[in-house]
């Protein structure tokens, strides 16, 4: 029904997750100005994770069914990531806007790619064989 649409936004946010995992390999900057301490190397490696999984995310639209697993663990990651976020937004309140930005957009995004997928029936779960 939206598969277009599905695959465009699949794409959409595979870009987004490379641009944003490139900018946290060099957020360390970011922090010395909001006198935040850090150790870049964790950054840096979620960063480097980011931007594989963007560029996953990316190839997946090429076809949905065959790569499906790639979908469901972009699913479980982004609803997973809010809880972080959150957490870290108020433990950290010079990052609050960001990491709550961030938490909007990895919910939206999860709860749109769900229903997308969903409606198209890629959910399904039921054997080919």
């Amino acid at each position: 029904m939206y598969e277009k649409f599905l695959k465009f936004f699949i794409k959409f946010c595979g870009i987004i997750e490379v641009v944003i995992g490139i900018s946290l390999i060099f957020i360390t900057p970011v922090f010395e100005m909001l006198n935040l301490n850090t150790i870049p190397l964790p950054n840096q490696l979620a960063g480097v994770g980011l931007a594989l999984l963007g560029f996953l995310l990316f190839y997946s639209a090429r076809d949905l069914d065959k790569y499906q697993i790639i979908l469901i663990a972009s699913l479980l990651l982004r609803y997973i990531m809010p809880i972080f976020e959150i957490y870290a937004a108020i433990t950290i309140n010079s990052l609050m806007v960001m990491l709550i930005g961030a938490s909007i957009y990895d919910l939206v995004s999860a709860n749109l790619t769900l229903f997308l997928l969903k409606s198209n029936g890629y959910l399904s779960f039921k054997s080919n064989n």
